[in-house]
């Protein structure tokens, strides 16, 4: 009877361990635009699992479901989910795309309030006063969500200066945006001074007269 009854609890766990499924492990990311580090929350949607554990990708880790992480490299880490249950165990891993940017000003001369931005065609957006840079130093680390991003800053009387052309960043890549003293620079009217709101990039490209940023010494 024993073979018999010993075949009867195996059929009995196979049973139960039927009534389980199979855990999913998934998650969802998102963060806002700021300042480096780039700090980004984690969403767990995984079904069918009551314990999780993180790998950030980055040497660090969480058993948290829903946890938050502040990444302080840029190249985009692979971060990997392990859900488990009753039903068993599963993974899944996603690059994380941390798009980002910093200004660096490798012309001959000081430059103050430089404030990258984006523009959607009718408002400025996002905008960060990076604060001065001297020649040949960079700014802070931007993440973004935008891949075209357009840089104003003061020159020595306070005026305000665009530069002429747009930057294309790096999808999920880190992209520097470089100002040199060869860099194509048009005034914004005084009526703008020490402010962005209300700046309208079209009419500034159409109306106004391009000058290089080194032509600025001799005015």
């Amino acid at each position: 009877m024993k073979p018999l009854h010993l075949l009867a609890c195996m059929s009995l766990l196979a049973l139960l361990q039927g009534c389980y499924k199979d855990p999913v492990a998934n998650f969802e990311y998102s963060y806002v635009d700021n300042l480096a580090p780039a700090d980004v929350s984690f969403t767990n949607l995984s079904s069918e699992a009551d314990k999780f554990q993180w790998d950030f990708g980055d040497g660090s880790g969480s058993a948290e479901k829903n946890p938050d992480h502040a990444f302080y490299n840029y190249v985009n880490p692979i971060v990997s989910l392990h859900a488990s249950g009753r039903g068993g165990d599963n993974m899944m891993s996603k690059t994380i795309g941390l798009t980002s940017y910093f200004v660096k000003n490798s012309s001959s001369y000081s430059l103050y309030s430089v404030t990258p931005f984006f523009w959607d065609g009718e408002n400025v957006l996002d905008d960060f006063d990076l604060g001065s840079l001297s020649p040949g130093y960079d700014s802070d680390v931007v993440i973004t969500t935008h891949t075209i991003i357009d840089v104003a800053f003061e020159f020595l009387d306070g005026t305000l200066y665009l530069v002429e052309y747009s930057y294309t960043l790096n999808e999920n890549a880190a992209s520097y945006l470089n100002i040199s003293d060869e860099t194509s620079i048009m005034s914004v009217p005084a009526s703008k001074k020490g402010t962005l709101s209300g700046l309208d990039l079209k009419i500034i490209r159409e109306q106004g007269q391009a000058l290089q940023l080194k032509d600025l010494n001799t005015k």
